[in-house]
């Protein structure tokens, strides 16, 4: 019988990632700045096969980029 091959786990990074994308869209920019940096890490990280979870490393990239602008535009009148 021909028995399913098992997946590679899911990468840690990528989905904290995700998570701290989504708590970066918050009033917080502390979250924004772990996403840039576990979304660049989990990219990384999936890139060798090993692990799986891409997609979920590069959704939590650009929700920190998201939160990121948002931050900058909101305090730019502050700045300016």
């Amino acid at each position: 019988m021909n028995e399913p091959k098992p997946q590679p786990p899911r990468s840690k990074l990528a989905l904290s990632s995700v998570i701290f994308g989504v708590l970066g869209l918050a009033p917080w920019t502390a979250p924004v700045v772990a996403a840039l940096v576990t979304g660049v890490l989990g990219l990384r990280e999936t890139r060798t096969g090993r692990v799986r979870g891409g997609g979920w490393a590069a959704a939590g990239l650009v929700l920190g980029i998201a939160g990121l602008a948002r931050a900058l535009t909101t305090a730019s009148p502050l700045f300016f």
